[in-house]
């Protein structure tokens, strides 16, 4: 996804910690620091797209730019998709489109998985 989009850096959540991280200040996550942040918190709380412009606060000094959007399972928000930039003011319109129809493949793919899982429990039961 990363290379794709050109980010800095992306990553997954599920609503508590911080699944996956690749790009600029991976070396952050790597020592067991993986909670979600309180802006990821917001956008699962919410159900709403948060975009960061110019976020001098995140975690790694690098990224000024982010994009956090919502992943859904069944009408609940289970996670979400962040994408990171190091330059502020990276966020345009169209990103934010592109991002939202990735976030939907994404949380569609995660329901299919569910439900395959499912099957097969009852297949062994």
């Amino acid at each position: 996804i990363r290379d794709d989009i050109h980010a800095d850096a992306v990553a997954i959540t599920n609503t508590d910690h911080v699944l996956a991280y690749v790009g600029v200040g991976e070396h952050n996550y790597q020592n067991g620091d993986d909670f979600i942040s309180p802006t990821t918190r917001q956008a699962m709380n919410y159900g709403k797209i948060i975009i960061k412009n110019n976020d001098e606060a995140h975690r790694t000094p690098e990224i000024h730019s982010m994009l956090v959007i919502p992943l859904w399972e069944k009408g609940v928000v289970t996670g979400t998709l962040k994408i990171y930039y190091c330059h502020a003011h990276q966020i345009t319109s169209s990103l934010q489109e592109m991002a939202v129809g990735l976030s939907q493949i994404i949380s569609t793919q995660l329901e299919v998985s569910r439900a395959e899982q499912l099957r097969e429990m009852a297949n062994k039961a």
